[in-house]
């Protein structure tokens, strides 16, 4: 299955890709994807999208337009949007 992941803000800069497609295994929950995405990525991400093994409460998803409020129990569909988001900052 197919994963259409979207970085928007601070994330996106970690990241270091605006936009990606990630293969994933079928029942693959968003917190799973996120996790191993941070993991790969490195600790500026990890820090900022989890809490430990949870994605972090300031963090916006959405899959498929819906808002993502339990990313453990939300399984990704094929071909699926993700986008995230990290809170504003300003100064």
């Amino acid at each position: 299955m197919n994963v259409h992941l979207t970085w928007f803000g601070q994330l996106r800069d970690l990241a270091g890709v605006a936009e990606e497609t990630l293969e994933v295994d079928a029942g693959t929950t968003v917190a799973s994807v996120l996790s191993s995405v941070a993991s790969a990525r490195g600790e500026g991400l990890r820090r900022l999208l989890m809490s430990g093994e949870s994605v972090a409460p300031t963090i916006l998803v959405a899959l498929d337009e819906v808002q993502v409020t339990d990313a453990a129990a939300t399984q990704i569909t094929d071909g699926a949007l993700l986008v995230v988001m990290a809170p504003m900052s300003g100064g």
